[in-house]
């Protein structure tokens, strides 16, 4: 793992340790990946806009992202922050009231440190 991998993938994990906290939620583990498996009901994230860029397994409580998704903080962010929402729903679609229910809000948090800097 280069240097900047090795960055984005603390930044995640302190992302996934903040989005918990302020949701007062169980802890998230987050791993990188050079390949994520094949979704066992790939049905249920026919309308989930990241499918292939992340595998949560519920049992570990562990999420992971494909390595190549570090390339751009932006997007990086993005997926973390959707996924999230997803693990917090218990829903796949992008469409499901619960996880816009999840997203807003955690969006929202993500973006609240940012504030102080500017």
């Amino acid at each position: 793992m280069d240097a900047k991998t090795f960055v984005m993938h603390r930044f995640g994990i302190f992302l996934v340790d903040y989005l918990s906290q302020t949701h007062s939620a169980a802890p998230v583990n987050l791993f990188l990946s050079k390949s994520i498996p094949i979704k066992d009901e790939p049905e249920k994230y026919v309308e989930n806009a990241f499918r292939n860029s992340f595998h949560y397994d519920e049992s570990q409580r562990s999420l992971y992202i494909r390595m190549e998704r570090t390339e751009d903080i932006g997007q990086f962010s993005l997926i973390v922050v959707h996924a999230y929402a997803h693990i917090r729903a218990g829903q796949w679609s992008d469409l499901h009231p619960d996880f816009l229910r999840e997203f807003y809000p955690s969006f929202r948090y993500f973006l609240l440190p940012i504030a102080f800097i500017i």
